[in-house]
């Protein structure tokens, strides 16, 4: 399958209807994004997930596949809105703001400014110390080792201003049902929660929230692990 094809298909199944993980979502992003955003690992759902951080003046992103980027772009520039995302911002406008302008949805497309190509494990295209919020949906559940991990959320930290927020959501695999563990990088051993806060601690994060919500939507994932730091 190209992948311009899983685009579509990811964009489609993924984003095709509202389920309680899209409410859980979008509230906690809806209560924790403002100010100057940057997204890392945008994937081709940002303008989706965009229209949940109301409070944001700019929104920024990046990600490593150039087609996602491309994708992101071209939607942007011939204002092509799928379908869903009307669909979405019609539940978004009457359940989570309690509102009927519907022009909130075309601002919060206006609010997305640069799109680039970048890997979280290397240094960003990005000015540091420049963003009051940095958010990652399912992006650096995607690294492999402990270490990569790390590299990963010290990037996120050197784009933060002082007192800036991160907001981090990942998805864990059916295959682990442990309340307070999640899986190691290899699928296999879980690493504890207790691991996965020090990651944040040896980046300079403080005030470290992490928690679980049980996955109430019929996917492969049963676990959402969720939470916010400070720089």
């Amino acid at each position: 399958m190209s992948v311009k094809s899983y685009i579509k298909r990811y964009v489609r199944e993924e984003y095709g209807s509202i389920t309680p993980e899209t409410t859980f979502v979008g509230k906690l992003l809806f209560n924790n994004v403002k100010g100057k955003v940057l997204d890392c690992g945008s994937g081709p759902s940002l303008l989706y997930w965009a229209m949940f951080m109301q409070k944001a003046t700019s929104i920024d992103g990046f990600d490593i596949l150039p087609e996602n980027i491309e994708y992101l772009k071209n939607l942007l520039l011939k204002s092509k809105k799928p379908e869903i995302y009307f669909k979405l911002a019609n539940y978004l406008l009457t359940r989570i703001l309690k509102e009927k302008d519907k022009s909130l949805v075309n601002e919060c497309f206006k609010k997305i400014g640069e799109l680039k190509v970048a890997n979280i494990l290397k240094p960003l295209p990005f000015e540091e110390n420049l963003y009051d919020c940095v958010t990652e949906i399912g992006c650096i559940g995607c690294v492999n080792t402990e270490s990569e991990l790390l590299i990963a959320v010290k990037n996120m930290y050197a784009c933060l201003k002082k007192d800036g927020t991160a907001v981090f959501i990942n998805w864990l695999d059916r295959r682990t049902n442990i309340a307070e563990e999640v899986p190691q990088f290899d699928g296999t051993v879980p690493i504890s929660i207790t691991i996965f806060k020090n990651i944040f601690k040896k980046a300079g994060f403080r005030d470290i929230k992490l928690a679980y919500k049980k996955n109430e939507a019929n996917t492969e994932f049963a676990t959402i692990i969720y939470g916010t730091a400070k720089r």
